[in-house]
């Protein structure tokens, strides 16, 4: 996946983990996005900049 704010790149191990991680290259935090039952299909998963006020 690709970091929403350097655009570097990111590798996932799970993608099931939630978990809150840093980006190894601009030290963001980021989080993924878990949404189930859209439009995509079955499970649309996102990387997004985590934002403390808003989670």
């Amino acid at each position: 996946m690709i970091c929403p704010n350097c655009e570097h790149g990111v590798t996932i191990e799970d993608y099931e983990d939630i978990e809150p991680f840093q980006c190894s290259s601009c030290n963001e935090w980021l989080v993924l996005d878990v949404d189930e039952g859209t439009y995509f299909g079955a499970t649309h998963t996102t990387l997004r900049i985590f934002d403390i006020d808003y989670d």
